[in-house]
C-alpha cells in the first residue's frame, strides 16, 4: 500500500472512532437547568429529524396533487399509456406520504392547525385519485395510445364490463 492509502485508513479510523465513541462521564452530568447535555442533543436531533419528516411530507402531498391536476387537466393531450403512469406516481406520491404520518403523529396531535391542513390535501388528493382510477380501469382493453379522454365517450355496457374486470384485476394483483 502506499503513503496516502496508509494516512488514508488512518484517518477514517480516528474520524469513526471520534464520531461513534461513547460519552464520557463528565459530559453526562446534570446542567444547571436539570438536564444532561446528551439530553439537549438527544431532543434537537428529535425536531430536527421530526423538521425533516414534515418536510418531506409536505411535499409528496403537493407532488401528488400537483401531478394529478396537471394531469387531469391535460387528459385530453395524455394516451392511456401516459395516464396510467401519472395515476401510478400520483399514487406513489400519496403512499408515501401517508407513511410519514405515522412518524409526524405527535407532532400533528400538538399542531391542530397543519393536520386540518393536510386532511384537506390528502382528501382532495384521494378524490383526484378515485376519478383517475374510474378513467385507468375504464381505458382496460382499449388501445394504449388511445387519448385517455376517450374513455368518457364509451358506451355504459362497455365501461360495466371494464369496471368489474378492473376489480378482478386488482382482486388478483392484491391477494397474494
Amino acid at each position: 500500500m502506499s503513503d496516502f492509502d496508509l494516512q488514508l485508513i488512518a484517518w477514517s479510523r480516528t474520524t469513526a472512532r471520534r464520531l461513534f465513541r461513547r460519552p464520557s462521564a463528565s459530559t453526562t452530568t446534570a446542567a444547571s437547568s436539570g438536564r444532561a447535555p446528551e439530553a439537549w442533543k438527544t431532543e434537537a436531533r428529535k425536531q430536527v429529524v421530526t423538521q425533516f419528516i414534515l418536510t418531506l411530507s409536505d411535499q409528496q402531498l403537493v407532488t401528488g396533487l400537483a401531478i394529478l391536476v396537471s394531469g387531469i387537466a391535460n387528459q385530453s393531450r395524455l394516451t392511456l399509456y401516459e395516464f396510467s403512469v401519472m395515476v401510478g406516481l400520483a399514487l406513489f406520491s400519496s403512499t408515501t406520504h401517508l407513511v410519514t404520518l405515522d412518524a409526524l403523529r405527535i407532532y400533528l396531535k400538538t399542531h391542530s392547525l397543519i393536520r386540518h391542513v393536510r386532511v384537506v390535501g390528502i382528501v382532495a388528493v384521494l378524490g383526484l385519485l378515485f376519478y383517475a382510477f374510474v378513467v385507468t380501469l375504464r381505458g382496460i382493453g382499449m388501445p394504449r395510445t388511445a387519448p385517455a379522454l376517450c374513455v368518457l365517450e364509451l358506451r355504459t355496457s362497455d365501461v360495466v364490463f371494464n369496471l368489474y374486470a378492473g376489480a378482478l384485476l386488482l382482486v388478483l394483483l392484491f391477494y397474494e
